[in-house]
């Protein structure tokens, strides 16, 4: 089976959606062909890696609560936009290879935009 996985700040950070995916990816690629799409540097890594670029990094969680609303907003709403841009970017690779399974996992407008990938293309979908 094919598997991609769709994690923005993977070879950039080393949080919980990152090391998950490092991992489930490490695990799944010994009887599977993995593609890991992400921002960050290619790594050493056992799966195969596609670097997005021109996607920059907006970490909005780093604004406190103590901050102003319109702030903490704003942050948010930027960061929602790079995954946007981050899942578009993804979706020309996407639509070159056939996948059989698709798992993003920033959420929302990724979900939505992979949901309508699936209509087209037939692959399922794990959200986790």
């Amino acid at each position: 089976m094919k598997i991609a996985f769709l994690n923005i700040h993977n070879g950039y950070v080393q949080r919980g959606s990152e090391v998950f995916v490092s991992e489930l990816a490490t695990q799944l690629i010994k009887q599977n062909e993995v593609t890991v799409f992400q921002i960050g540097n290619k790594n050493r890594s056992p799966y195969k890696v596609v670097q997005i670029t021109g996607v920059p990094f907006i970490h909005y969680q780093s604004i406190r609560i103590d901050k102003p609303f319109i702030l903490r907003f704003m942050s948010e709403q930027l960061y929602h936009f790079g995954v946007l841009l981050f899942t578009l970017k993804c979706l020309k690779h996407l639509l070159s290879e056939k996948y059989d399974w698709i798992i993003p996992i920033n959420g929302r407008l990724q979900v939505f935009l992979c949901r309508v990938y699936r209509k087209f293309f037939g692959c399922r979908i794990l959200i986790s």
